[in-house]
């Protein structure tokens, strides 16, 4: 019974850990995009 109560449990842990790891990406990428966004202002 531990094993299946375990489960769902480690499952939204990960779930939360990759959801923080989609979003910093996400930040990551967007402050790339304005940097490139910037720059090609820049050359014009």
């Amino acid at each position: 019974h531990n094993l299946i109560h375990g489960v769902p449990q480690a499952t939204s842990r990960n779930n939360s850990q990759l959801f923080k790891n989609m979003k910093s990406y996400f930040f990551q990428l967007l402050f790339i995009f304005s940097k490139l966004n910037a720059w090609s202002h820049n050359l014009i």
